[in-house]
């Protein structure tokens, strides 16, 4: 009955966007389950559940940790609110602060959100609870009944205000609209790599993957967009520059993330087509593939380039990158780490066969033959590390 007082018309026709999420027995923050998420309705995913339904909520988790960031507020209710529970909610607010925390000292040059909502309901009153910075205290606090003045106080606080929206979510909207795609159903999230946010999307009947790319990786957004349009690998439908001189483009490819060991032959057929092309990945890691179907495609081409005049570096480059990702090595994601370095310290049997078949692969023209050799090894590569 609580519930379905204060939060039932809380998504409503005033184009808030956000969706409550039933998270009760969902265990997405670490050891605990916060009764109600408030997030924006594309960054949630359903999960199935046995507990009954009564208020037909949407019942799952938040897309990903990436995106905790967005969530404008936490629900717990309560037979009565004591000492436990404001405890309780401390201990989420802590979690929350540092996770966000940890994220935005990563990402230096975007605006930090240093905020966490957490709301407190039991059957006659409500305490509304905004906490402050990586130590989680209270910022501010208020409290009040439910009566109808408190139901209005407490949309008016799950919602929060655009100071707490993160710059990603606000590019998202912004992309969608300048591309004129339409929202999917359920979560849009499909994944955060070095240079952009990758999202679901549609227009028409057309399944889409829109990527958005922050202000100071729209250059290399548009460098990627071109280099797609070039190869032809991937139909680059759309492509904008968004407010504050941010940049999105939409394609044609939604699949799903390449699975080791399963799609390591895949991986590099669908490299060697590249270099076949004449041109060089740069960021050759499992991240940047995905499979649609029973094909795996590259992705992520911001950092790719037509050869320099030195195919087989190039070529060697790409290789060791993706190998050195598949075997899960330290700093196979930096992209000033030498990847030669990283097999020969951790196998040097591996990089010596590695390094000669890489050989024959340039001079025999990159085939797909040969680049099932190149596989092979990185397999078995694979397999003895994982046992070794």
């Amino acid at each position: 009955d609580v519930a379905s007082k204060v939060f039932q018309d809380l998504v409503s026709s005033d184009g808030s966007g956000v969706c409550v999420v039933d998270t009760r027995n969902q265990l997405w923050l670490p050891k605990r389950k916060p009764d109600l998420t408030v997030l924006p309705a594309h960054l949630w995913l359903e999960r199935p559940t046995s507990r009954p339904n009564k208020l037909n909520w949407r019942v799952g988790v938040p897309a990903s940790e990436e995106v905790w960031d967005s969530i404008r507020s936490l629900v717990e209710i309560k037979v009565k609110i004591d000492n436990e529970a404001r405890g309780q909610i401390l201990e989420y607010a802590e979690r929350m602060m540092a996770s966000i925390g940890f994220r935005y000292q990563e990402r230096k040059n975007q605006r930090g959100r240093s905020f966490v909502n957490i709301l407190l309901v039991d059957a006659t009153r409500f305490e509304a609870y905004q906490f402050q910075g990586r130590t989680a205290t209270v910022h501010k606090y208020w409290q009040g009944s439910l009566t109808d003045a408190g139901a209005t106080s407490i949309k008016q606080f799950l919602l929060c205000n655009d100071d707490l929206i993160p710059q990603h979510v606000q590019d998202f909207q912004a992309a969608m609209l300048a591309l004129a795609l339409q929202f999917p159903e359920g979560a849009a999230f499909l994944g955060k790599g070095a240079t952009a946010v990758v999202y679901n999307a549609s227009r028409g009947d057309t399944a889409l993957a829109v990527k958005v790319f922050p202000v100071e990786m729209a250059p290399t957004g548009r460098t990627e967009a071109e280099n797609f349009r070039q190869l032809d690998l991937v139909s680059v439908i759309d492509s904008r520059n968004l407010p504050g001189s941010r940049f999105a483009f939409a394609m044609g490819l939604v699949g799903s993330p390449a699975v080791v060991p399963r799609d390591i032959p895949g991986m590099f057929a669908a490299l060697s087509i590249l270099h076949r092309a004449g041109w060089m990945h740069g960021d050759a890691r499992t991240k940047n593939f995905v499979v649609v179907g029973n094909t795996v495609h590259v992705i992520d081409l911001g950092f790719s380039r037509r050869f320099n005049g030195n195919p087989p570096v190039d070529v060697q480059s790409d290789i060791f990158r993706l190998a050195a990702s598949i075997l899960r090595l330290k700093g196979s994601s930096e992209m000033d780490q030498e990847c030669l370095s990283l097999v020969f310290a951790i196998n040097r049997g591996l990089y010596e066969r590695l390094d000669h078949v890489v050989q024959i692969y340039h001079e025999g023209g990159f085939s797909q033959e040969l680049a099932r050799q190149v596989s092979l090894i990185v397999e078995e590569g694979w397999a003895a590390h994982k046992n070794g």
